[in-house]
């Protein structure tokens, strides 16, 4: 028998050999401020160590400390036994480390890896080692000595997690959760991508993933479900069966797997131990537990050679002939590293493209630059900066990836210039005699290129030839401009006395003012094509905003204090810009909504591109222009080829179009809408047609028919729900057998945060964050008046009383309850003293009472009458964030929802009879709450949804599955009252003998018998969302007990679903066990650190969110605490002043606030400089 490296050396440090051979790194946060992370081998066979773990002696298994690293972190891992080596990533300081057992010498492989790593495997044949990032979105390769390292895959990733290789078969595979979970596989080289289980129903949250090779099966892990589960690799893609192994509890959060013949070893962040399960019988009842704590285990992985089978691979001898990387594959096996291509014969030459791909391009007053796409997590800078096109003044510009050519305007040329990136090329003049260029985009599909004429106001475009140069739009002080050739859109941004942002088709018909209010000077812009958002700068106002491309949901992304931006770019997970004035390239994280690294340039930095394949993506389809006949520029529209007639373009003609989408309609698609067209048209869902007259396209390009005129809004108010998000509010008909929801055409809300509906004026009464404003406009969006505008700050909770003409508001930041007439007069404060952060209002109208939640310092349900007499306190122990609120006048009882416990409860209005009626899942919060005889509606602004549980059964669904919406926060449900409606009962409601206050509830081990010695967790079990008994409602109370669990002293203290442990961390007032929490379910909105507090997810979030304290302010996965009430609801503080006084929407950003005095390098910000073969002679600004 041949035995490994590592056998060997392991016979050599220990008389006894090595035996079980696993491994994990464990992170160590007692330490703090450093923090110490450590590698660790466990001496003992796997029989022995569970059976001593059966035993409650954790104790006896002897760990073996392999490499103790300070200020590292070291998540997950892999090995390769036969060379005797231990991978793993360290999240700390981004890079891929290996450690050879043989001397312990801990080597970089890589430097440039994000804190966010889902997994690394190793090829064990050909010797390489993968690993999938998701701040990249992107699957890597390096060799060993990580001398060469390759992309192996970027297309189509959103969150990639997880990661396994099969060197044998030649196959990799991993998880991704956007936008639907999934596990896929390739090739080792990234080829023939499928997909072999996808889906929410099936699917939760997959996280570690391993191999069994004997059997081939692959195991995951569910960070949703609590589970682990494994498919046959044999079955056929896409029907697969998924074989559940396990979900008896114990797994609330569950990172790494690995397995041996006999075991299943998972490593459980929350609980802080190594689970041991059975493979042959995987219940609660058989697991063993290997505790870490107080440190947290990552990664782990078994050593066996029956995991690693020797194979005969053509990578094995002189590494398959491959000049730098070898794949065990049996055809088209090698790859090249980074600046190199392959040559016809298989070598590996160094390119002469000017740019290798997946860079950043800056250009400045002197020449074009480029970095690393992942330069934010590149320890080492030197080298970073490649500076190109020397002697270039370079404007605006933009390239094509395909054809390998970059378009620049030259200023003082006064010429649009187009170079082909190879080296030894020189620009030509595409276009002179051009005074002033805002902006330069390039459509790719049709090589198309669009720029902006700032002197003469126009839109221009021609091929990228220069031929068929024609005036798209006339347009007063052009700026920037972007391209989406996939939606047929071109958006520019226009300065002057009318700032806007407008969309048109690629041809310039049809143009659509998206934003007109608030915006000052866009001088660059970009588009998200994988998210289809459209990101600009604004000088005039130092913001950094967005919008769909549809033109819905406008966003705040950035604000800072002065200083002009240059440009703006894309990448992934990452916003990047220049700061022109300050000389900065910044990286901004959507995830972390944060700043991720600001990098000093040599010179004032200007525009900004990413240079990357996934920026340009290939169209697939059909181009209708490859068979239109056009004497000019041909550009797809509306699936056919329209021609833009040059200025120069004699016999050039153009067809007439009218557009097919109409305001609040649709042309129908059978009908093409040129000149002439007669054409039947559908209204929106909620609109009603004004005649049945069908549409004709004139010879102008617009229908016979106004767009205002042609349908109008007009919906039912018998019954009907409203739903609230921060820019809409959403109407859904009640009475509908398939209740959807419409939009209501209600203009310029910026963050409303509580409204209610009147029947007496058929008005809605809003309150925005934002505007700080109470005000009133008719479901149609007419009539709109302001109602107070004065002395508010966060304006919240709002409530009508029509019949004697009053409006109650609540605001969280002034702490008042105030009212008002609804002619607007008579304001007045109704509760000014010990009010902390009111939130929901709720007006019982028959009884003339006001009850409203406040979830601050103490948390609780009040109450008081409408002349601000006799208020109460109805409820107020055990709760945290009671944020919903609702009132069933016919039974007399309130209900709330709290965000933080995930309890659904209610009492009678004078506080008795408390019950907790539901357990919400662990990924929902909730926020606003609505009743109706049958139903419970509660909105998930977490997973952005609507929920409607049943009374009786207890049972959930989500409501509208296919509601579209930024967020999901208020909700209220409107009856038509009729003139027999009785009024509700004035009676006492009884008068329970169960005291009001919190009840306790148990989370006991599944076992219910108790051994003399402990064999389980300090853990909760599984929570289940059955209702209780109707019959013995929860009671709640106050729990400590103190148990000894595997030799040590713990105490808990329960209340309610709170538990506090002490488990050598200290835990939050308001935290679950170590306060850690798992992620929310697909779907939820990009970079949302909501009420869940989920900023992040991952073991490089953990860690280094300790730093926030510490050392910086990066991601962690976490309980919410208490958090401010900007935090609490996602959203930032709501009035931002920039150095001119101009009000903005945002938050400050302190880098500006001194920056004579500011230390960058405290700040953690490096300076870059220029490569040193660049022949560029540049110092760095610091």
């Amino acid at each position: 028998m041949i035995l490994s490296l590592f056998t060997i050396v392991c016979l050599i440090q220990f008389p006894g050999g090595c035996n079980s051979q696993l491994i994990y790194t464990q992170l160590n946060l007692s330490s703090l401020p450093s923090i110490e992370s450590d590698l660790v081998f466990i001496n003992q066979t796997a029989d022995s160590m569970y059976q001593s773990l059966r035993n409650d002696d954790n104790d006896g298994v002897t760990k073996i400390t392999l490499h103790k690293g300070i200020n590292d972190v070291k998540e997950t891992l892999t090995y390769d036994l036969e060379d005797g080596l231990i991978f793993w990533c360290d999240v700390y300081n981004n890079a891929i480390m290996k450690m050879d057992v043989t001397n312990n010498i801990v080597t970089k492989i890589y430097d440039g890896i994000s804190d966010r790593i889902g997994g690394i495997a190793v090829d064990w044949v050909a010797n390489n080692v993968y690993w999938a990032d998701w701040s990249y979105n992107w699957i890597m390769m390096s060799d060993y000595d990580g001398k060469y390292h390759h992309v192996v895959d970027k297309t189509g990733h959103s969150e990639p997690i997880g990661i396994a290789v099969d060197p044998i078969n030649g196959k990799l595979y991993w998880a991704d959760w956007k936008p639907i979970p999934r596990i896929e596989s390739a090739t080792l080289m990234g080829e023939n991508r499928t997909i072999l289980v996808s889906g929410d129903d099936i699917l939760g949250l997959p996280y570690g993933l391993t191999l069994d090779l004997s059997i081939r099966r692959l195991y995951w892990t569910d960070v949703y479900e609590e589970a682990l589960y494994s498919i046959d690799l044999d079955g056929i893609p896409g029907q697969m069966e998924i074989k559940l192994e396990y979900d008896e509890g114990g797994l609330y959060f569950p990172f790494f797997i690995t397995l041996n013949k006999d075991y299943f070893f998972i490593s459980e962040h929350e609980y802080e131990y190594i689970m041991i399960l059975p493979r042959d019988n995987a219940t609660y009842v058989n697991a063993a537990f290997l505790s870490t704590s107080p440190k947290i285990p990552m990664g782990v992985d078994y050593m066996d050679v029956t995991k690693q089978p020797p194979h005969n691979n053509i990578c094995a001898v002189d590494n398959g002939g491959c000049d730098q990387l070898c794949i065990s594959t049996a055809t088209n096996h090698c790859l090249c590293t980074a600046g190199y291509v392959m040559t016809d014969n298989g070598t590996c030459v160094e390119d002469t493209h000017l740019i290798e791909g997946h860079r950043v391009l800056i250009a400045d007053s002197v020449e074009i630059c480029s970095a690393p796409v992942n330069l934010a997590s590149i320890q080492d800078l030197s080298g970073t900066l490649n500076c190109f096109l020397n002697a270039t003044v370079t404007g605006s510009f933009d390239y094509d990836f395909q054809q390998e050519m970059l378009y620049a305007y030259v200023p003082s040329d006064q010429a649009i210039k187009t170079v082909r990136l190879r080296e030894g090329e020189t620009f030509k003049v595409l276009h002179g005699d051009i005074q002033g260029v805002g902006g330069i985009a390039l459509d790719w599909i049709s090589s198309a290129l669009y720029w902006t004429e700032t002197t003469t106001n126009r839109v221009m475009v021609s091929t990228t030839q220069g031929l068929h140069k024609s005036i798209i739009a006339n347009v007063n002080s052009p700026l920037a401009i972007a391209v989406h050739p996939l939606k047929g859109y071109l958006f520019w941004g226009a300065g002057g006395a009318n700032p806007c942002i407008e969309r048109s088709t690629l041809s310039g018909r049809h143009r659509i003012k998206l934003v007109i209010d608030d915006i000052i000077d866009p001088v660059a812009m970009v588009i998200d094509y994988n998210h289809d958002r459209l990101y600009w700068v604004d000088n005039g106002q130092n913001l950094i905003e967005s919008i769909g491309v549809d033109g819905i949901f406008r966003t705040f992304v950035y604000a800072s204090y002065g200083g002009r931006f240059g440009g703006i770019a894309v990448f992934q997970d990452f916003l990047i810009w220049t700061e022109t004035d300050y000389r900065k390239l910044v990286f901004y994280n959507h995830d972390k909504d944060a700043i991720e690294k600001r990098f000093s340039m040599p010179d004032p930095p200007g525009p900004v591109r990413v240079y990357d394949e996934e920026i340009q993506p290939k169209f697939n389809g059909t181009n209708p222009c490859s068979y239109a006949v056009c004497f000019g520029l041909c550009v797809p529209y509306n699936g056919v080829g329209d021609c833009v007639c040059g200025i120069d373009d004699g016999n050039c003609t153009r067809d007439v179009y009218c557009p097919r989408q109409i305001e609040h309609a649709s042309v129908h698609d059978d009908c093409d809408p040129r000149q002439g067209a007669n054409c039947s048209y559908t209204c929106d869902v909620g609109f009603q047609p004004t005649s049945n007259k069908r549409l004709i396209c004139t010879e102008t390009g617009d229908w016979d028919i106004s767009d205002n005129t042609l349908c109008v809004f007009g919906v039912s108010t018998e019954y009907f729900m409203l739903i609230g998000s921060p820019q809409a509010i959403h109407y859904v008909d009640l009475t509908s057998s398939t209740p959807t929801a419409v939009t209501l055409p209600i203009e310029d809300l910026v963050y409303v945060l509580g409204f209610d509906y009147s029947y007496g004026d058929n008005m809605i009464y809003l309150t925005d964050l934002f505007l700080e404003t109470v005000s009133r406009v008719s479901l149609d969006g007419q009539n709109a008046e302001v109602m107070v505008d004065s002395n508010l700050l966060y304006p919240d909770g709002i409530e009508v009383d029509s019949r004697n003409g009053k409006v109650y508001w609540v605001d969280s930041d002034t702490d008042l309850l105030e009212v008002i007439n609804l002619d607007g007069t008579g304001r007045r404060p109704l509760v000014v003293y010990d009010l902390d952060e009111p939130r929901a209002l709720v007006l019982d109208e028959h009884n003339q009472v006001l009850y409203w939640t406040d979830w601050g310092f103490d948390a609780k349900v009040e109450k008081v009458n409408v002349d601000g007499t006799e208020r109460e306190v109805v409820a107020s122990q055990g709760m945290s964030h009671p944020l919903g609120l609702a009132l069933d006048s016919k039974e007399g009882r309130l209900y709330w929802c709290d965000s933080t416990l995930d309890v659904l409860e209610s009492c009678y209005t004078n506080g008795t009879d408390r019950k907790i009626l539901y357990r919400l899942e662990p990924e929902q919060a909730c926020y606003g709450l609505a009743l109706t005889d049958d139903y419970i509606y509660y909105t998930d602004y977490v997973g952005v949804k609507v929920h409607r549980l049943n009374r009786t059964t207890f049972t959930s669904e989500n409501f509208l599955p296919d509601l579209q919406t930024e967020d999901t926060l208020d909700i209220k449900i409107y009856r038509k009252p009729s003139a027999t409606t009785s009024s509700p009962s004035t009676s006492t409601p009884p008068i329970s003998t169960t005291p009001p206050i919190m009840a306790k509830t148990t989370t006991s081990a599944p076992s219910t018998s108790t051994p003399s010695i402990s064999t389980t967790p300090p853990i909760m079990a599984k929570t289940t969302t059955s209702p209780p008994s109707t019959s013995t409602p929860l009671i709640m109370e106050t729990t400590t007990v103190t148990k000894t669990t595997r030799g040590r002293e713990e105490t808990t203290t329960e209340m309610g679903q709170e538990t506090t442990m002490t488990m050598g961390l200290t835990t939050s007032e308001n935290t679950k066990s170590t306060g850690v929490a798992k992620p929310s379910k697909p779907g939820s909105p990009v970079g949302d650190e909501d009420a869940k507090a989920l900023i992040g997810i991952g073991v490089g979030s953990l860690v280094l969110s300790a730093l926030i304290v510490i050392l910086a302010s990066v991601y962690f996965c976490r309980r919410r605490t208490r958090q401010d009430k900007y935090d609490i609801r996602g959203i930032e503080p709501p009035v931002f002043y920039n150095v001119d006084g101009d009000r903005v929407r945002g938050v400050s950003n302190p880098v500006y606030d001194n920056m004579e005095s500011f230390n960058f390098e405290s700040s953690g910000e490096q300076p870059i400089t220029p490569a040193a073969d660049t022949n560029v002679e540049k110092a760095a600004i610091s």
